[in-house]
C-alpha cells in the first residue's frame, strides 16, 4: 500500500493519533520498535544495552507532566535504550515526570517488561 499525501496536515493531526492509542497499544508500538531492532541484529555476537534517563521540562497542562521532588521542576521523564556499540535507539519512553529514575522499564499487568523482551529476543 502506498500512501501519499498532497497539502499541508490538519494542526490536530498528531494529538489524534497520540490520543488513538490505548496502554495496550503504546506497549505493542514499544515491542514494534523492539522487533525492528532485533531484526537489524544479524551476525551480532555480543549485545550492549544502554539505558538513559533524560529529565524534560514541560510547561502548561501537557499530558503525563507531573512534578519531580528530585528535579524541581514540572516534567517528563523519558526513557531511552540505546545499542551501546551503535548508538542505535531500541526503543523510547515517554514515562511521567514523577516516575523514580531507576524503574527503566514499561510493564502491563500479565506482560514482560522491554528489558526482559529484548534480551528473550536476541538470544
Amino acid at each position: 500500500m502506498k500512501i501519499s499525501w498532497t497539502g499541508s496536515l490538519p494542526h490536530n493531526l498528531p494529538s489524534r493519533f497520540e490520543n488513538s492509542l490505548g496502554k495496550r497499544g503504546i506497549v505493542e508500538l514499544c515491542h514494534a520498535w523492539v522487533d525492528h531492532y532485533v531484526a537489524s541484529l544479524a551476525g551480532h555476537q555480543e549485545l550492549i544495552i544502554d539505558i538513559d534517563a533524560a529529565d524534560d521540562p514541560t510547561h502548561g497542562r501537557q499530558q503525563l507532566s507531573m512534578f519531580n521532588g528530585y528535579y524541581g521542576q514540572w516534567m517528563y521523564n523519558e526513557l531511552f535504550f540505546h545499542d551501546g556499540q551503535t548508538g542505535q535507539i531500541i526503543v523510547p519512553v515517554l514515562r511521567p515526570g514523577n516516575s523514580h529514575t531507576s524503574k527503566c522499564y514499561i510493564r502491563r499487568k500479565g506482560s514482560p517488561n522491554i528489558l526482559t523482551v529484548l534480551t528473550s529476543r536476541t538470544s
